[in-house]
């Protein structure tokens, strides 16, 4: 599940705000489980790991005008293999659960 979000600054600048969820926050070890997507979001360029209500996610966000069409698929291709990457290690380290769109 990918979210894609363009939105005006109170400034008037307009970015584009990709979210792809990660996985579901585990039942236990969420201390270490907080720690990995910190240490992990440290390595990431231009992305960002954070928490929204029961969920890990993944985001990017960036200034249209900084940006063509080409460069908006690419970004939504590499948030699309990272997160992959990402959640794969969180399941298999926390038993964490892929997020699935109900």
């Amino acid at each position: 599940i990918l979210y894609i979000y363009v939105y005006k600054s109170d400034n008037g600048v307009i970015y584009l705000k990709v979210i792809y969820p990660l996985t579901l926050l585990p039942e236990k070890n969420i201390l270490p489980f907080y720690r990995t997507l910190l240490e992990t979001n440290m390595y990431l360029n231009g992305y960002i790991i954070g928490v929204e209500k029961n969920m890990a996610i993944l985001m990017s966000i960036i200034k249209i005008q900084d940006i063509d069409s080409e460069e908006a698929r690419k970004m939504v291709e590499q948030i699309a293999k990272l997160t992959l990457d990402i959640s794969d290690k969180l399941i298999e380290e926390f038993s964490a659960v892929r997020f699935e769109s109900q």
